[in-house]
């Protein structure tokens, strides 16, 4: 896939979030990446995870990724990018819902960095419903 035209202001959070929206590969991300200028770093927790969302496992279906949304309906919106209902969640973007957010998250990638296939990653997802906890927040909060 060629990229010819790329912004000489784009972030690389910006080009990430294209990256994802195109569903692109690891070497296409990469290739995309360079061309805005950036590259992904084996040192940064941000980039290891572009990576692995990138496909690093072999490719990843787009409905194996959990998709967190503040202030918007991450449902109807993940569902936009092909990702199940199941795996998306909107949480309350204060200090303890981001707090929460990102213990999740944390423990997500962990548990999906102890897989060693695509189908059990899946599997680990399934099993561990890692998104409860920021539903319950968000629903105890919005009664």
């Amino acid at each position: 896939m060629a990229f010819q035209i790329i912004r000489d202001d784009i972030t690389k959070v910006t080009a990430v979030a294209f990256a994802i929206s195109m569903h692109l590969n690891l070497d296409e991300t990469k290739d995309f990446l360079s061309r805005a200028g950036y590259a992904l770093s084996p040192s940064s927790k941000f980039d290891l995870i572009v990576r692995f969302f990138s496909g690093s496992m072999g490719g990843l279906e787009s409905d194996t990724i959990g998709f967190m949304g503040a202030n918007i309906d991450a449902v109807e919106v993940a569902g936009r990018f092909g990702v199940a209902e199941d795996r998306a969640v909107t949480y309350e973007c204060d200090n303890v819902g981001t707090t929460l957010n990102f213990s999740v998250m944390n423990k997500l990638v962990g548990a999906v960095r102890k897989c060693k296939s695509k189908d059990g990653m899946s599997a680990c997802l399934d099993e561990g419903a890692f998104l409860d906890e920021i539903r319950e927040d968000y629903e105890k909060r919005h009664k």
